[in-house]
């Protein structure tokens, strides 16, 4: 079996889930409260639903959470655009904190990403690595 590595690290375990969804630059929008309420309310029954559906991976991890999308934003609409789905797989990795809290956990690191698609083909990756650093010789 071929070893992967993250940088300077060895992969032990990695667990990749897409979603079927597309994610929006809030940063972008000016829409009432209660359109980007019943809109996050959606984003997190679809999140949830798929991320149900796999194993959750033990602590310590990194997560991977990138952005499929035919246009790139910049770095800070990216941000604000994963900053939601951070906290639902922070919430579903750590439950029982109050809501968004669960991404402050040190256990956890976070990397946001963004690959390019076709028109009309959104599928959000998150992926999960558990890490284990090369000895030094």
């Amino acid at each position: 079996m071929e070893e992967r590595r993250w940088k300077s690290q060895r992969v032990i375990d990695e667990i990749i889930i897409k979603v079927p969804v597309r994610i929006l630059s809030e940063g972008n929008i000016r829409d009432h409260w209660s359109r980007k309420h019943k809109r996050n309310k959606e984003l997190k029954r679809v999140i949830k639903y798929y991320l149900n559906l796999s194993k959750k991976p033990r602590l310590p991890c990194k997560i991977i959470l990138t952005r499929v999308s035919p246009r790139l934003l910049d770095i800070d609409n990216l941000w604000s655009s994963l900053k939601y789905p951070i906290d639902i797989v922070c919430d579903w990795l750590i439950p029982g904190l109050k809501p968004g809290q669960a991404d402050s956990d040190k256990r956890i690191e976070i990397v946001c990403s963004q690959k390019k698609c076709k028109m009309g083909d959104y599928a959000p990756e998150v992926v999960f690595l558990r890490l284990k650093a090369l000895k030094q010789e």
